[in-house]
């Protein structure tokens, strides 16, 4: 976690474009094992987000992750995997 704690200014900015109601992380990320070749995991909810926006609105929030953690990240829907939550 304290990777991601030197860009969390950024990540809220980011959340505040892309209309995001909740972001979590979870997997190696929170762990020991996280390293320089890890990937980030999010669990992420959207609120207001129209069905035509949608998909475009996903995936410039996962480029833009992307782009700033210089990590591929997995973006799992909160409303596919919230059962499991």
């Amino acid at each position: 976690m304290d990777f991601l704690t030197q860009y969390l200014a950024q990540i809220q900015q980011l959340c505040r474009k892309h209309n995001v109601s909740e972001l979590f992380v979870f997997g190696s990320a929170l762990g020991n094992s996280f390293n320089e070749g890890s990937d980030i995991d999010f669990i992420v909810d959207f609120s207001g987000i129209s069905l035509e926006d949608y998909a475009d609105n996903y995936f410039d929030l996962k480029f833009s992750l992307e782009e700033l953690l210089k990590r591929d990240v997995d973006l799992l829907e909160k409303k596919l995997y919230g059962i499991l939550i």
